[in-house]
């Protein structure tokens, strides 16, 4: 059992969002209680913090709360949880994980989000069924997180499975990333960079008419290109015949160096871009070698998979300290 109080709180940190989620713990796991989303008002690390704190409290009310766990889009360092960098809220080397627990007064956990959202299907979502799980959500960047064995990977700098840092395009005018690096695959298909560049790409087209030229959306971002695929325009269907394999190519190369049975995918662009879902799914199929060879399944858990698995983390790293 818990030694302090029977709460917890899951904090999923996105590049625009912040989602917080209360549960309950029992003996072994945790129920939810109540989910908030908020967007954010700023990223300057001293307004998330004090955004943060004052969500927290808001949702605990009277309750004590034993524990915090927080996913971030970024990379993380797990031993001192120092988000190393973070490229959609512009932060390097800060020390979030010391910095909640002194504001908060109790155990904090912080890990990548998607490590978060993964932990979150491994354990409340599929409940354990898999012991190996790839985890790739497409949304505002793109992100992966390793279950092997029933154990969530970190790697030896809290780094394993970047997977939108994987390098696809190695041309001298590959795109930078927020990384800092050029020719990531989230460099061109993570959805904050997809939609800064866009507008460049139809700019410089020289086909046939594009109807996405005309399109008073602003700024375009993916679910626009893949309508427009869907309807049969060459200008989609040509961008999306390029970047598809780029994606298939990298799904593929992380499921043969893993071996890991299961490639979960989800995120926003890749669950309203059914045409792009296809090209890259025959992609991955064309790519990836047979006996290595993971079977391709949805979120269950939606955009609540990151709440879960941070919480959960949170309680474990409490349920330890017990033991120890």
């Amino acid at each position: 059992m818990p030694r302090m109080a029977e709460f917890y709180i899951g904090i999923d940190l996105g590049g625009t969002n912040l989602r917080t989620a209360l549960f309950k713990a029992t003996s072994k796991t945790l129920e939810p209680v109540s989910f908030l989303k908020d967007n954010l008002r700023s990223t300057r690390p001293d307004d998330v913090l004090d955004f943060i704190e004052e969500t927290v409290k808001t949702v605990a009310g009277e309750r004590g709360i034993s524990g915090i766990g927080l996913g971030v889009a970024g990379m993380i360092s797990a031993g001192d949880q120092i988000v190393r960098r973070a490229p959609n809220l512009d932060w390097t080397d800060f020390p979030l994980g010391k910095e909640v627990s002194s504001r908060l007064g109790c155990v904090t956990e912080v890990i990548n989000d998607v490590n978060a959202i993964a932990w979150g299907e491994y354990v409340f979502g599929y409940e354990k069924k898999y012991p190996g799980m790839l985890c790739v959500f497409m949304g505002t960047g793109i992100g992966g997180g390793l279950i092997l064995d029933g154990h969530l990977v970190e790697g030896s700098h809290g780094m394993a499975a970047e997977i939108g840092h994987v390098k696809a395009v190695a041309s001298p005018d590959a795109r930078k990333c927020g990384c800092g690096k050029s020719g990531c695959i989230e460099a061109y298909l993570g959805g904050k960079n997809f939609g800064s560049w866009i507008g460049e790409v139809i700019d410089s087209w020289d086909g046939a008419a594009t109807k996405l030229s005309n399109d008073p959306a602003f700024p375009l971002h993916a679910g626009h290109v893949d309508e427009a695929a869907a309807a049969g325009d060459i200008f989609a269907l040509s961008l999306w015949n390029e970047l598809a394999p780029a994606l298939g190519m990298v799904l593929a190369n992380a499921v043969t160096l893993t071996d890991c049975g299961v490639l979960l995918m989800g995120g926003t662009v890749w669950d309203n871009c059914p045409v792009l879902r296809r090209l890259v799914t025959q992609s991955y199929n064309d790519f990836v070698n047979t006996p290595s060879r993971a079977t391709i399944l949805d979120s269950r858990l939606g955009d609540k998979a990151g709440l879960y698995g941070a919480a959960h983390r949170a309680f474990m790293r409490n349920l330890s300290s017990e033991i120890d």
